[in-house]
């Protein structure tokens, strides 16, 4: 009964690890905000950029609960949601939402 027990909880482990995988996020985004084109990086290793015309903008990033967070120097935190196809979802106070899409 306890080779059954413990057979059962390591399908269990194993089920619950394949379920909650990180999505692949590193890579280039781009999103269009009127005219202008935003591009942001999410590099290996945690660190990033935010890339507007003529302004680069060094940020540290994350996956919790679903989201990309985004975390700037000044300690802000922007959430994004990530979605199916590479597309992250970014709610920006004053500009609504932006769409990244993946273009590497």
């Amino acid at each position: 009964m306890s080779l059954f027990r413990n057979g059962l909880v390591v399908l269990v482990v194993l089920l619950t690890l394949g379920c909650s995988q990180v999505p692949d996020v590193p890579g280039t985004y781009s999103a269009k905000n009127g005219a202008a084109t935003v591009h942001l990086t999410l590099g290996d290793d945690g660190k990033g950029v935010w890339s507007t015309e003529g302004e680069d903008v060094p940020l540290t990033w994350q996956v919790k609960k679903g989201e990309v967070w985004l975390h700037t120097k000044s300690g802000g935190v922007l959430p994004g949601r990530i979605s199916e196809g590479g597309v992250i979802r970014l709610e920006l106070p004053g500009v609504g939402e932006l769409e990244f899409r993946q273009i590497r």
